[in-house]
């Protein structure tokens, strides 16, 4: 995939969410393709993840929760 087809989604400070019995911890970056329309991945290394998908900051993209 080239750069320009992917951003990271930095989602913030996200809660744990109980789900099927079990509390889950909701990753803070999604690794997203725009040409897919998915998430790739997701982690809470934002430097690894820049690295592995050679992004720069520009790439990140900030998200505010809904209220």
């Amino acid at each position: 995939m080239m750069d320009d087809d992917i951003c990271i989604a930095d989602l913030g400070d996200c809660p744990d969410i109980y789900v099927n019995g079990q509390t889950e911890t909701i990753p803070r970056y999604a690794v997203w393709s725009w040409s897919a329309s998915r998430i790739i991945e997701t982690g809470d290394d934002l430097p690894g993840l820049l690295k592995k998908y050679r992004l720069s900051g520009s790439r990140i993209i900030r998200c505010r929760p809904v209220r």
